[in-house]
């Protein structure tokens, strides 16, 4: 499974849409890039953790920069595995 599959697969989105990380507004999945916040070309990995939503228009913007600070990558994994700790909770017992 590739990174981007992989991203949709851990994260659903909302009602189908899914809100880019730079201009905060909401798109549909075939709209979304799935970005990596250390790029690839700079040692970053196709891991989850290493992964946003953007869409089109400001994924082409970023290029291949890394995010404006540490602190948008920590807060960005922080919000991330909150999100992941209260979806396995939910899921406790399920089969």
């Amino acid at each position: 499974m590739g990174y981007r599959e992989n991203y949709f697969k851990e994260n659903t989105g909302f009602m189908g849409k899914w809100k880019c990380v730079r201009c905060k507004k909401w798109f549909p999945k075939e709209q979304i890039d799935i970005d990596h916040i250390i790029p690839k070309s700079k040692g970053g990995s196709d891991k989850l953790y290493n992964l946003q939503a953007m869409c089109r228009k400001c994924n082409r913007s970023k290029g291949n920069k890394t995010n404006n600070t540490v602190g948008d990558l920590v807060k960005h994994n922080a919000k991330r595995t909150i999100k992941n700790g209260v979806k396995n909770a939910t899921n406790i017992g399920k089969k």
